[in-house]
């Protein structure tokens, strides 16, 4: 046997490697842990948010349509200057509403000053000027302006007050005029509300209301609505009547000019116990239904100037008045 690390004569030998071995098995897995983490920091909670909308905590005399008055409220935060409110009935239905206003100022947390803007809805009778708006609780909401209409539409006239002539049957109570060719293109419409107040009526006798429509401001016209309010018994006095009624102008036939056609309806706001016998008998009188129609006589065609006339057959001393007459322009084109 001959050593390398001397001197003889030794010749270097490679040995190839072998193939890989087999892996071996996979261990087992080592232990999981069971045990919760600490629970994280709770947040903060929000802040409460703000009703949008109040109540009255005293009631208030209305104002004239843009006068103002400061109103005492539960809470203004969410009144900003400008910002349109209504303000509705008292609890249970009275006082009426007070309608529609505009925030001006607010002078402490709870009170709020405010005008009367004079908006109407058809078929609601808002408090006038003087009397008592609301009662602890009623409700004060934000609103909005009034929305543009489709058609071309105006209001021409609206009157408030307690107009009353000094006496006498079928006595003028107020008039709006409405100029000529206003009713210009066919469907054009005069959209109007009357409201009447019966202050001390005779029992057993009954009241006609009497929209004419007339070249001067006369009595002197042409009837465009008439309807009756019987007077039966005391517990059934009517203080408040609500007409709404239209003017339409209706294009000619044939040999037939161009007319102007008139439908309306009727509802009482105020009344005693007989609530459903008075609407229906005001529902059965002339021309005061949505559906009931009339045609004007075809001298009122507009080209002259032309009034809304309100008349009611009257005793000597008066006890009707209008407290609220409107006309409102739809053009159509």
């Amino acid at each position: 046997m001959c050593s390398c690390s001397g001197s003889c004569n030794c010749n270097s030998t490679t040995i190839p490697r072998g193939p890989q071995g087999i892996q071996g098995n996979t261990g087992p897995v080592g232990p999981v842990s069971t045990v919760p983490g600490p629970p994280g920091d709770d947040g903060d909670d929000g802040i409460d948010g703000l009703n949008a909308f109040t109540t009255l905590t005293d009631d208030f005399v209305q104002p004239a349509i843009g006068s103002s008055t400061t109103v005492t409220v539960a809470n203004n935060s969410w009144m900003a200057i400008g910002e349109i409110i209504y303000i509705g009935p008292g609890i249970g239905g009275t006082p009426a509403p007070g309608g529609f206003y505009q925030v001006v100022s607010k002078t402490s947390t709870d009170q709020v000053n405010i005008i009367n803007l004079g908006w109407t809805i058809p078929g609601t009778t808002f408090a006038t000027a003087s009397q008592a708006v609301g009662t602890v609780g009623t409700i004060v909401t934000p609103s909005g302006t009034i929305g543009a209409s489709a058609d071309n539409a105006y209001v021409l006239d609206s009157q408030w007050g307690n107009y009353s002539d000094p006496g006498g049957s079928a006595a003028l109570k107020t008039s709006i005029l409405v100029p000529a060719n206003t009713l210009s293109v066919d469907d054009d419409v005069l959209e109007c509300q009357t409201v009447f107040k019966i202050d001390s009526p005779t029992l057993n006798s009954s009241r006609a209301f009497i929209i004419k429509v007339c070249d001067t401001n006369t009595t002197t016209g042409t009837t465009a609505i008439q309807f009756e309010i019987p007077m039966l018994e005391l517990s059934d006095v009517i203080t408040t009547v609500h007409i709404n009624y239209k003017i339409q102008r209706i294009p000619g036939q044939l040999n037939i000019p161009t007319r102007f056609r008139s439908k309306g309806e009727c509802f009482v706001s105020d009344y005693g116990t007989s609530a459903n016998l008075y609407t229906a008998l005001i529902a059965n009188s002339y021309v005061c239904t949505s559906i009931g129609a009339l045609v004007l006589n075809n001298d009122s065609n507009w080209t002259n100037n032309q009034y809304i006339t309100v008349i009611v057959n009257d005793e000597a001393t008066p006890v009707v008045s209008v407290i609220h007459h409107e006309v409102k322009v739809i053009k159509k084109y």
